[in-house]
C-alpha cells in the first residue's frame, strides 16, 4: 500500500527517554496522491495507557483507483516502558489485503532485563525471520514517534529500523523552515529529508503540533511520484486541524 511504503522510507531510533517532552496522543488522516491524484487515505493514530503505546495505521484506495483495486493495510506498532522511562518496540504487524503479493510482517522483540539487547523472530512474506537487535530499535511504522520527539531537539535523526526480514539506518536531515497554509492556518514546519540512492523521501514537521508530519514526499528521478497531505488532526482529544 502506498501509505504504508511512504511512510516505511521516510517515517527509530534514539530512545524515547523520560527527559523527552511526551508525546500526546493523536489522530491523524491524510490524503495519499500519486502524480497529483488522490488515489488514498491513511488514518493513524497514537494510543497510550499505562506505561504502554499502541500506534497504528489503517489505510485503503479510494476514488478511480478503488474501482480496479481493493488493497487495504493495517500496521500495528506496541511499546512498552522499560525500568528508565524509554518506550521500547515489542511487536510490529503489518497486513495487506486486495494484493496477489504477500508482503504481510509479524515480528516480536524479546528484550534481556535491562534492555540493552533483543532478539526479533517472527515472519515476513511468509519466511521465518530471527536475529539479535541492540540498544533500542523501531520498526517502520513506529520510528516516527522518535523523529517527532527527536525533531525538537538538538538530536541527530539517526534511527535503527526493522524494515521487512532486516535491521535498516534512516538517517534524516534538518533542511529548513517553511510556513504551510493548512486548514486556514499558518502552520510552521520543520522540513526533514532522508536520501538513498534512488530517491529522497521529504517530511514537513509541524512544530505547534509536537512535530506531527503535515505533508511527506517520496521524490524519485527528480519527480515527486507520491505525496501525502494531512487532512484531519487531534490530539489530547482536541481538534488541531
Amino acid at each position: 500500500m502506498i501509505s504504508r511504503l511512504l511512510l516505511s522510507a521516510i517515517l527509530s531510533v534514539a530512545s524515547l527517554t523520560a527527559q523527552s517532552a511526551e508525546l500526546q496522543d493523536f489522530a491523524a488522516t491524510y490524503m495519499i496522491e500519486k502524480y497529483d491524484i488522490i488515489i488514498g487515505v491513511g488514518d493513524y493514530h497514537l494510543e497510550q495507557d499505562a506505561g504502554k503505546a499502541h500506534f497504528f495505521m489503517r489505510s485503503k484506495l479510494t476514488g478511480l483507483a478503488a474501482l480496479f483495486r481493493n488493497d487495504r493495510a493495517e500496521e500495528d506498532s506496541w511499546l512498552e516502558k522499560d525500568h528508565q522511562g524509554r518506550l521500547q518496540l515489542m511487536h510490529y504487524r503489518y497486513q495487506q489485503s486486495g494484493s496477489k503479493h504477500n508482503r504481510n510482517t509479524d515480528l516480536t522483540v524479546a528484550w534481556t532485563e535491562d534492555c540493552t539487547h533483543g532478539r526479533v523472530s517472527g515472519s515476513h512474506a511468509g519466511k521465518p525471520v530471527s536475529f539479535d537487535v541492540k540498544a533500542t530499535v523501531r520498526d517502520a511504522l513506529s520510528f516516527q514517534l522518535s523523529l517527532m520527539q527527536d525533531a525538537a531537539s538538538e538530536r541527530a535523526l539517526s534511527y535503527a529500523v526493522l524494515n521487512k526480514n532486516e535491521l535498516k539506518s534512516y538517517i534524516f536531515t534538518r533542511n529548513g523552515n517553511e510556513t504551510l497554509s493548512l486548514a486556514n492556518q499558518n502552520v510552521e514546519t520543520l522540513i526533514v529529508e532522508r536520501k538513498t540512492d534512488d530517491r529522497i523521501t521529504r517530511l514537513w514537521l509541524a512544530k505547534q503540533f509536537q512535530y506531527t508530519p503535515v505533508k511527506i514526499e517520496q521524490i524519485k528521478d527528480g519527480t515527486i511520484n507520491t505525496r501525502m497531505v494531512i487532512d484531519t488532526l487531534t490530539q489530547a482529544g482536541q481538534k488541531k486541524l
